[in-house]
């Protein structure tokens, strides 16, 4: 079981190399730039290209294909809503558990494959709550989530 992120900043989508080695993923390399959150220039690196496909783990379906770049690490995700604070929110089969610890990101879906797992339908919440969102993999949450300060942005 691996943790996925979808963001639609992100052009490329990614995983992390551990995963990839782990599930003996086989690939090309190709040189790419990376630029990151107030990089002007950006770095050019080698990195490895891998096709794997992603399922929800809770039913039987067939996963969707996707490739994406190895690297070392991707981000952690330290956010834990309290679904309490929402209602609306407790009816729905979400993709992630809450409450949970501190999880990090194994694989990015970036906008290269987001398409293919998001789909048309989403509720909306008032000013203060996220969005939930279906997806192939269940349903998300995006918009704002209040955080501790020091757990960053």
């Amino acid at each position: 079981m691996v943790m996925c992120l979808l963001d639609t900043g992100c052009q490329q989508s990614l995983v992390r190399k551990k995963i990839a080695n782990q599930l003996g993923l086989k690939g090309h390399f190709e040189h790419v730039k990376i630029t990151r959150l107030g990089d002007s220039c950006g770095q050019h690196k080698r990195l490895q290209r891998v096709k794997f496909r992603l399922k929800d783990v809770r039913n039987n379906r067939e996963g969707l294909s996707m490739e994406a770049l190895c690297v070392p690490t991707i981000c952690k995700l330290s956010a834990n809503p309290n679904l309490k604070d929402w209602k609306y929110l407790q009816s729905f089969d979400l993709a992630d558990q809450f409450p949970r610890p501190a999880a990090e990101i194994d694989v990015l879906i970036g906008m290269d494959f987001y398409h293919k797992f998001a789909t048309n339908e989403t509720i909306k919440s008032g000013e203060n709550g996220p969005h939930a969102m279906e997806s192939s993999l269940g349903w998300i949450l995006s918009g704002p989530i209040a955080t501790n300060a020091d757990e960053g942005v």
